[in-house]
């Protein structure tokens, strides 16, 4: 259980993401970007905000998830210094500490968003926090772990049995003989069936090959390797040999990096003003794209 890491988290070194102190300085740096990013947007001076700030980063603290939204919020910067199009969505987008570094557009006390929502002392969950990213570039941003898919079977010409089993566990097969009429004839030969029977029960619910998650991110310290297998894919992409629902019991960081259309589409149109006009439009700058623009509700 040890060697697997089980009841911990395992976040990134903290010097990775600049807290070159340990775990301390991770504090003490989330702390400082989060102050600057309020300045920046011009809250600095809002008591509610430092107030929401200084309430989200004691739970932060508390729960020692400091270096978890220093990397996310690294990961975001990375995205757009590619010059990708990203956003926060879901529950993290209620976070003030989010918005201030970035990963959230929207201020949440202007929406009345709840950070409880996203993270409190009461659960012991990870926080979730979901990344959009344009849909044709998705691939560009850091490399995702994702599973692959396994080779497929040839197809098979379906017998007049088959048509009437395969939508049933195989576990449930003996009972379908005794149910429908038209099995009468195998039911006869049950007996001669019988090992066929039982190995179609044991193979039941066992898995049928791999699946590729078409956005899991695993974000881990150095012993990752160490602790779980990896495998390589046929994108080239690593994958750990895990389903993602016991990713978290791991203490695995999992972004969602979703591929949005909108994304790319808002993306070609401010490409596409800057070639005509000569003017860049900044869509994270509320000064120039406001968020209650009444011709953009209109047209919605």
């Amino acid at each position: 259980m040890e060697d697997l890491g089980l009841g911990r988290p395992h976040f990134p070194e903290p010097a990775v993401v600049g807290a070159t102190g340990g775990p301390e300085h991770a504090a003490q740096l989330l702390r400082e970007r989060a102050e600057a990013g309020l300045i920046r947007h011009g809250l600095d001076r809002d008591p509610r905000a430092r107030q929401r700030l200084e309430e989200e980063l004691a739970v932060i603290r508390t729960l020692k998830y400091d270096t978890y939204f220093l990397t996310v919020a690294q990961v975001v910067a990375d995205v757009r210094e590619l010059g990708i199009q990203v956003a926060a969505r879901g529950s993290g987008a209620g976070s003030m500490v989010n918005h201030t570094l970035g990963m959230a557009t929207a201020n949440p006390l202007d929406f009345h968003l709840l950070f409880e929502h996203f993270l409190s002392v009461r659960r012991a969950s990870l926080p979730d926090i979901d990344i959009d990213v344009e849909s044709a570039r998705r691939l560009r941003p850091p490399r995702p772990t994702r599973h692959g898919p396994g080779p497929r079977n040839r197809p098979l010409r379906r017998g007049p049995d088959r048509q009437i089993l395969p939508a049933h566990p195989g576990r449930r097969h003996h009972r379908r003989l005794a149910e429908l009429p038209e099995l009468s004839k195998l039911a006869t030969e049950a007996g001669r069936c019988r090992l066929l029977f039982e190995l179609a029960e044991g193979l039941d619910a066992l898995p049928r090959g791999l699946a590729m998650h078409p956005c899991g991110v695993i974000v881990s310290d150095a012993t990752l390797l160490n602790r779980l297998p990896v495998q390589p894919t046929p994108g080239g992409y690593p994958m750990v040999q895990m389903p993602k629902e016991g990713v978290e019991d791991l203490g695995l960081i999992k972004l969602d990096v979703l591929g949005v259309r909108m994304q790319s589409a808002m993306a070609h149109a401010v490409t596409e003003i800057e070639r005509a006009t000569g003017t860049h439009i900044d869509l994270d700058d509320p000064q120039q794209v406001p968020l209650d623009d009444h011709f953009a509700f209109k047209l919605m």
